[in-house]
């Protein structure tokens, strides 16, 4: 159905506009509003301080922005470094097989370091092994 006249289809026009900018500022309230809630979700986590993973997420967003090229590289590996001798992204479980085809469940600590492995070995004997900090197995269920 079209307006009838000029002066309707501009009022429609405008209509939409202000329907548009009042749906904008709705979206921008509620992205204020998630962004403060994860903001204090993550503050309660810590017990301390506005989260580190907070703002690690703004800290990179931010040099996400900067423009491709050596700068952008060198700051994402900076963000990246471990932080307290902890890696970023360590790898804290694996499931798989090894070299020698066992089955295997690696659970890991914070800086990537095997402590728990379940493993089925290639002729189907079972063993849960705990490891030190080194990788040492200290103690294996069952003894062998």
């Amino acid at each position: 159905m079209q307006p009838k006249s000029r002066a309707a289809a501009k009022a429609a026009a405008k209509a939409r506009a202000n329907a548009l900018r009042a749906e904008a500022g709705r979206e921008n309230e509620l992205s204020l509003t998630v962004r403060r809630m994860m903001k204090q979700y993550f503050k309660d986590l810590d017990g301390e301080k506005p989260s580190d993973i907070y703002d690690m997420v703004v800290e990179r967003d931010s040099i996400m922005k900067l423009p491709e090229g050596a700068v952008r590289n060198e700051a994402l590996q900076r963000w990246a470094a471990p932080r307290n001798g902890v890696p970023l992204m360590a790898q804290r479980i694996f499931v798989g097989r090894d070299p020698a085809r066992n089955a295997i469940i690696n659970l890991s600590d914070p800086n990537g370091k095997p402590r728990l492995r379940l493993k089925v070995d290639s002729l189907g004997a079972a063993s849960l092994e705990f490891l030190d900090a080194a990788g040492t197995v200290t103690s294996r269920i069952p003894d062998r």
